[in-house]
């Protein structure tokens, strides 16, 4: 199915974001399918940005 949305998607030139990646091997299967971006805790933990901003 990663196959088929990935194929879809370069053909009408857009990039694929893959999100909620929580380990290593999510993140291996994204690396081996050449997945444009990836964001989740395996990558890093969410940050309070906002609410340091607003203090």
């Amino acid at each position: 199915m990663l196959k088929g949305l990935l194929l879809v998607a370069k053909e009408a030139g857009s990039l694929v974001v893959a999100e909620g990646i929580e380990n290593k091997e999510e993140a291996s299967v994204l690396t081996r399918n050449n997945v444009d971006l990836a964001q989740g805790y395996f990558y890093a933990r969410p940050a309070m940005f906002f609410d340091e901003i607003a203090t």
